[in-house]
């Protein structure tokens, strides 16, 4: 019998507990204690899931295919039934740590919503378009109502993703081997890139030479943008994790005498893996990749050191600094291609243009109702835009933002925005009051910035392990408890 329970006991009511009371007390002491055991197990078990899976999904083609996002989309509804039916078996009586954030949630779930509407049929008349020749209006407010159901799948596996990782980002312990997992794995994506493309000639992940984006880094992705964007996202979160062994109170040490420390050969092997990052970054030879990312880690290098005490003036005359020299060596030294393409752009430039003025004017045409979730192709090959040459194919819109509005109307399209506008206010709102390891924070404020800025321009983020990657990150900074003495309680 511990000692310390039974003098609790009579502390509390001046009487020396009997036998039966004690071992009473002993037996719920255990019952207690192997419950929150059992949890913390759990809890574990799913957190490798999730940081393997922000990994893991981008080997096949970044889920760039129907059938990889379905089979994703079954994946994660049978681990979250599996997390939900784990904790009522265990009677768990812990509220859903994903109540806080209700609100998102609920704005989340018009989009598939609404989705599904784009799909019934005899709802085309009401949205009424020029865009398209008489004879080819279709009746279905959505142009491919199949492809826009099985899309609201896609989207509600990032729904169930996001609620996973919010309700096992608990404990800080468990957050930190998952940012381990997911940096590393990032790392692995990129030394991956370079072989293939230095030593194995410039090959897919599936053995087969490539076909498009010959001579740079595409990695396990076909387009070597949206391979940018998942690197970049994968070097703030290693800057982050490295400027918090640097900055972090809790993590400093006495000086040593002794030229490597433990410390010291931690923060040397994360800088060999961003090493890696930021060659494979700027052999994809992505401008907005490369700038985009280069903001991100602008934006993680001064939160961190402005959260860690540094002066506002100093500390934005170091990160400029520091981020002028990456870039300058790096693309002498990686990214001879980047700086090639950086001065040619023009021609492309005005293409671009002609195609979103093309998009502007098909939203215009049909600003509440779009033409259906993952209905943009088909539609702007129907349109009688004259803007674009025919010779051009335009598959996707590049433009996250134009395509969204474009296939769900210009109000359900903007809900993504919101949704991570709301985040990256409940992200700051907690930074401002973290004294300890915010760098989950920043690395999910600096990933947004990445996102934003990215999907201007480009599509990298309707590639779904892209989004995997960014809900993961996102989830892990809202999950963690602002107070660290809460977390004992949400464990």
């Amino acid at each position: 019998m511990k000692k310390v329970e039974l003098d609790l006991l009579a502390d509390s009511s001046g009487v020396e507990p009997s036998a039966d009371e004690a071992l009473v007390i002993h037996s719920r002491s255990l019952a207690s204690g192997g419950k929150r055991q059992d949890r913390n197990l759990l809890n574990d078990a799913f957190g490798y899931f999730v940081a393997l899976s922000a990994v893991l999904t981008a080997l096949p083609v970044a889920l760039n295919r129907p059938v990889l996002w379905l089979g994703w989309a079954a994946l994660i509804g049978v681990a979250v039934f599996a997390f939900i039916f784990l904790k009522e078996l265990r009677l768990d009586r812990r509220p859903y740590r994903t109540r806080r954030y209700l609100g998102l949630f609920a704005l989340a779930f018009l989009v598939p919503l609404w989705a599904n509407i784009q799909s019934l049929p005899f709802l085309g008349s009401f949205a009424g378009s020029d865009a398209f020749p008489a004879n080819m209006k279709p009746g279905n407010i959505s142009l491919l109502p199949s492809a826009s159901q099985t899309a609201s799948l896609r989207f509600l596996s990032y729904f169930l993703f996001a609620f996973l990782t919010l309700e096992i980002s608990t404990r800080e312990s468990r957050l930190r081997i998952m940012v381990w997992i997911i940096f590393w794995g990032v790392v692995a994506h990129a030394l991956w890139g370079l072989v293939a493309l230095k030593f194995f000639g410039d090959i897919h992940v599936w053995g087969e030479e490539k076909t498009y984006y010959r001579g740079v880094v595409t990695g396990t992705f076909v387009n070597r943008n949206s391979f940018a964007t998942f690197l970049a996202m994968g070097a703030v979160l290693g800057l982050a994790l490295l400027l918090d062994r640097i900055d972090n109170p809790r993590r400093r040490h006495v000086r040593s005498r002794s030229f490597m420390t433990a410390e010291k050969l931690n923060r040397l092997i994360i800088v060999v893996g961003l090493i890696l990052i930021f060659a494979a970054l700027l052999g994809t030879s992505s401008r907005m990749g490369v700038f985009s990312g280069g903001v991100g880690i602008f934006t993680c290098y001064f939160l961190m050191r402005l959260k860690s005490g540094a002066a506002l003036g100093r500390t934005l005359l170091h990160a400029g600094a520091v981020l002028l020299c990456v870039i300058l060596v790096g693309v002498f030294v990686f990214g001879q291609d980047l700086a090639w393409r950086s001065f040619f752009i023009d021609r492309a430039g005005d293409t671009r243009i002609d195609g979103y003025l093309a998009i502007l004017e098909m939203i215009g045409a049909r600003p509440w109702f779009g033409y259906g979730f993952d209905g943009f192709r088909p539609a702007f090959e129907l349109s009688s835009s004259s803007r674009v040459s025919v010779n051009t194919i335009w598959d996707r819109a590049h433009s996250t933002y134009l395509a969204n509005w474009f296939e769900l109307g210009v109000l359900i399209g903007s809900i993504p925005i919101l949704i991570l506008m709301l985040t990256a206010r409940h992200l700051w709102t907690k930074l401002a009051t973290m004294q300890h390891d915010y760098f989950y924070l920043v690395a999910a404020l600096s990933v947004l910035v990445i996102a934003a800025l990215h999907s201007l321009v480009d599509f990298s983020f309707e590639m779904p392990a892209n989004v995997i990657l960014l809900v993961a990150i996102l989830g892990m900074g809202l999950g963690l408890p602002a107070d660290r003495r809460k977390q004992k309680a949400d464990r």
